[in-house]
């Protein structure tokens, strides 16, 4: 009866650096798992809405996503702009819409659900699912085209704590830019031009501007660089 053969030492440290790295890449390769979100807002929604009251328009980013809303008692919801989709279904200008959310600075309201008073149709806020999240912004620029628009300023945009960072202008178009970028504070009825990089689509022109002035023929560059 012949003796079992001795493995060597160096094939037994192989194997275990090829199965070592097996295993690493099954790990690697395994699909991420994706629950909700612990931030998920429950549904439906707790306690009385912060507003109730008919859209007047639909708010566009300069990428040409819907990211909120104008209503008509002249409050501003915003909403996150990868749901932009849904909430043109629910919130069309004209309906009467119930939003849940939480007051902030300027009349603004940072929204978690919108729901449509008449049918119940409703969007809540939730994070995208893993193979619909949109192109980073800084992949998204070719779509932009360069853009000029001057008019009176019928609202003023703020951001989370207060600070202003754009207008609704009483030709329609939105204009946004950096806090730092204003000279002076913003009202309402105050003459605003400005040339940047946005889009025009069938929810509205917007942009980020580049340049601020109170006319087209007195804008000031908001940024140093070439």
């Amino acid at each position: 009866m012949k003796s079992a053969r001795r493995v060597p030492a160096w094939f037994c440290g192989l194997l275990a650096v090829v199965g070592g790295s097996l295993a690493a890449g099954a790990a690697v390769a395994r699909p991420p798992h994706h629950g909700p979100a612990p931030h998920q807002a429950a549904w439906p929604p707790a306690g009385a809405p912060v507003a109730e009251a008919a859209v007047q328009r639909l708010l566009v980013n300069p990428y040409g996503d819907v990211d909120g809303l104008l209503l008509t008692d002249g409050r501003v919801v915003r909403f996150p702009p990868h749901l932009g989709p849904q909430l043109a279904e629910v919130a069309a200008p004209g309906r009467t819409v119930r939003v849940f959310g939480r007051p902030q600075a300027l009349a603004q309201i940072k929204a978690y659900a919108v729901i449509d008073a008449a049918s119940g149709a409703s969007v809540i806020d939730q994070p995208p699912a893993w193979n619909e999240r949109p192109l980073p912004r800084h992949l998204r620029a070719a779509q932009l085209q360069p853009l000029q628009t001057a008019g009176q300023v019928t609202t003023v945009l703020t951001g989370a704590r207060g600070e202003i960072n754009g207008a609704i202008l009483d030709n329609g178009d939105i204009v946004r830019f950096p806090p730092h970028g204003l000279l002076q504070p913003l009202a309402v009825g105050q003459r605003l031009a400005a040339s940047g990089l946005g889009t025009r689509s069938a929810h509205g022109t917007a942009l980020e501007a580049v340049q601020l002035g109170p006319s087209l023929d007195a804008l000031q560059p908001l940024y140093g660089g070439r």
